[in-house]
């Protein structure tokens, strides 16, 4: 079964993320496009956002897919305030694409 290939990154989809600065990468490409990522911390439930990076301010806005709230948070904060930084650790954050 062939994956899916993400036009603007030519990464096949969904995309584990191993590290904060692959993710920033993704998330500030210079298309300006936002990613869509996901994440599992526990066995029962999966969450999903919409995020981008802006590297001159190292400010993330992220929408949350289940509430469509939003919010803008430093690094610092989204590593403490969301479960990203812990998906990163358990290797279970996800590139699903732009």
């Amino acid at each position: 079964m062939n994956k899916p290939i993400c036009q603007i990154s030519g990464l096949e989809l969904p995309h584990r993320v191993t590290s904060l600065k692959e993710l920033k990468k993704l998330a500030s490409n210079q298309d300006g496009y936002a990613i869509n990522i996901s994440y599992s911390v526990s066995e029962i439930a999966r969450s999903s956002k919409v995020v981008f990076y802006d590297p001159s301010d190292d400010l993330w806005d992220i929408l949350h897919l289940t509430d469509d709230s939003e919010e803008q948070l430093s690094t610092s904060e989204l590593l403490e305030f969301t479960h990203i930084g812990t998906a990163l650790n358990k290797s279970s954050l996800y590139y699903e694409g732009c």
